[in-house]
């Protein structure tokens, strides 16, 4: 989605641009084309962009896409080309019909901030501000300034000493697997990441898979979310399976979890970054940086309007290219559940590293201790954890957890 990004608490839709006849001159046609080539449907997306950007750029977006269609096999070449592309441009052309207003509200942050806002879409309204997105035309900005406020939220640990740890559970499937619990994204501040540019990690494999999670980039990520925001995602559904990660990505078949997800809630929750040089990765043991990491995750399953008692499905955040350390993030998560009176359930995709995350919950139940014991053992002994964590196992995090308050050394 082609956008500006000045200061207002919406967008209109493209209808009311000037540009808007031009547009529809365009997709008009193609609503009852049932016999679209690879290149005609390239000509037909350059005509769009040739709108809004030099001729030359407009030739270099889509030149590729020709010879991907021709690598799709026969049947999946004829249904794209012949009913879905139509489809889309029938509804791209009916956008305001279908909407219902010319507006779309923003997630931003409002200027004496703090409160909570939502955004809704039904699903067929989903699919028309998609197929606008495919045929690359651009919303339309009101003008205004950048000034955005940016309100603070106190975090509470009073809380932590009064509340027993909730359950542990290690999971094996994926997170998206874990139809009816909390799904925790692993995001970039922005949400959305990387999902519409480059990389394909867990947040932007989330996306490609859930395609109308895609709208939440439309909405959320003028501005990336502070420390002490998140967002939820309610309803989006899965319409791909996949296999690999990263370079090794790739999309499976079409998959039918309509029916199973659509309670699901998926939980956007930002990490820190810390860099692959091992001096940067050391500071995520300094305890601001833990409180940030305990505090972000406790607002995430806090959000108002998520379900009580439902568990979070979470895993190894932020900790494949932002470099956190899994073995500590998912003490500060369980730190974070177990405030908010929510199970865990983590999902370590094979990581041996965390294999043994069990083992600390039975210290922690053995011993007796409350949420509050445990996050002062982390603040009181963490620099001389730092380079335990990075064990192949939990055995000296263990160790560490069993002295006492009391002050002995380790």
């Amino acid at each position: 989605m082609n956008t500006r990004v000045p200061y207002s608490e919406y967008m209109y839709l493209p209808t009311v641009s000037h540009q808007w006849s031009t547009y529809e001159d365009i997709l008009q046609p193609v609503c009852s084309q049932r016999d679209i080539t690879p290149d005609q449907l390239r000509e037909i997306l350059q005509s769009v962009a040739e709108v809004y950007t030099r001729k030359d750029r407009a030739t270099h977006f889509y030149k590729e896409l020709p010879r991907m269609l021709w690598k799709l096999p026969v049947e999946e070449r004829s249904y794209f080309l012949g009913v879905a592309v139509p489809e889309m441009a029938k509804r791209a052309t009916e956008i305001e019909s279908i909407v219902g207003a010319k507006t779309i509200i923003l997630l931003r942050k409002r200027r004496g901030g703090g409160e909570t806002r939502t955004v809704f879409f039904t699903p067929y309204q989903a699919s028309a501000l998609l197929s606008l997105a495919f045929f690359g035309v651009p919303m339309y900005w009101p003008d205004g300034d950048d000034g955005i406020g940016r309100p603070f939220v106190r975090f509470n640990f009073a809380h932590f000493f009064h509340d027993r740890h909730s359950q542990i559970h290690a999971d094996t499937d994926r997170i998206e697997d874990a139809s009816g619990l909390l799904q925790a994204d692993f995001a970039n501040c922005r949400v959305g990441g990387g999902a519409l540019s480059s990389g394909c990690v867990q947040e932007e494999i989330r996306f490609m898979i859930c395609p109308e999670l895609i709208l939440s980039i439309l909405v959320g990520a003028v501005d990336p979310l502070a420390d002490y925001e998140s967002m939820y995602i309610h309803g989006a559904i899965q319409f791909t399976d996949y296999t690999g990660y990263a370079s090794s990505f790739s999309c499976s078949g079409y998959v039918d979890k309509v029916a199973a997800q659509q309670s699901d809630c998926l939980i956007v929750m930002d990490a820190l970054h810390f860099d692959q040089d091992l001096v940067n990765q050391s500071t995520q043991y300094d305890p601001k940086h833990i409180l940030r990491e305990v505090n972000k995750c406790h607002i995430a399953v806090t959000a108002p309007g998520l379900p009580e008692g439902v568990a979070l499905a979470t895993g190894n955040w932020g900790c494949g290219v932002f470099g956190g350390d899994p073995q500590l993030k998912s003490i500060l998560q369980w730190l974070a559940c177990s405030v908010a009176g929510r199970d865990m359930n983590y999902f370590p995709y094979g990581d041996s590293r965390v294999a043994e995350l069990g083992r600390v919950a039975l210290v922690a139940e053995q011993e007796g201790w409350t949420v509050g014991d445990l996050a002062a053992k982390i603040l009181l002994y963490v620099a001389n954890w730092a380079n335990k964590f990075q064990d192949s196992d939990f055995q000296h995090v263990c160790s560490a957890l069993t002295v006492r308050l009391s002050g002995e050394s380790l």
